[in-house]
């Protein structure tokens, strides 16, 4: 929802657009982000839960990134990257990808890397694409190299369904 109606408001000049962008990312931050930048992933009546998973960072990024586009409001920008540094800190593995689960979540027999799209992208394609943008607008080639790493662990699957 952040990221379609950025990109709308952007498109489409639409300030209504523009406010409902900027009261969900408002509303995402205060309710579902914790002092020490962590997600979590569900509210109801007032209370957030659960630990975020690597889809919810990668996707606040990518909506924040777009409602930084439209406004050029520097907190939404600032946010993204604190939010990416989170992300990396807590679900990147040695080998490129990031697990679905951060480093500190409940524990599993292994933990799971999410590798294929569905309907949306993974959580590891949109957190390629968030480095990337973000790597085109700070000049910082460690997310170039973080996401370049991360592709060829995703690439059996892209040539499956070619």
């Amino acid at each position: 929802m952040l990221t379609t109606f950025a990109e709308a408001a952007r498109t489409l000049n639409r300030l209504d657009y523009q406010e409902v962008a900027e009261r969900n990312a408002g509303f995402l931050l205060r309710e579902l982000r914790q002092d020490n930048d962590r997600l979590l992933r569900t509210w109801k009546q007032g209370e957030a839960r659960l630990n975020g998973y690597l889809e919810d960072y990668a996707y606040l990024i990518e909506g924040l990134l777009e409602l930084y586009q439209t406004t050029f409001d520097p907190q939404w920008f600032v946010t993204a990257q604190e939010l990416a540094e989170t992300m990396l800190e807590h679900f990147a593995d040695s080998q490129g990808t990031l697990y679905h689960t951060s480093d500190d979540h409940e524990s599993l027999i292994t933990q799971p890397r999410d590798l294929q799209d569905n309907a949306t992208p993974s959580g590891n394609a949109m957190a390629v694409i968030t480095l990337l943008k973000l790597a085109g607008f700070t000049n910082d080639l460690r997310y170039v190299d973080i996401a370049h790493r991360a592709v060829p662990q995703m690439q059996p699957m892209f040539v499956q369904y070619l």
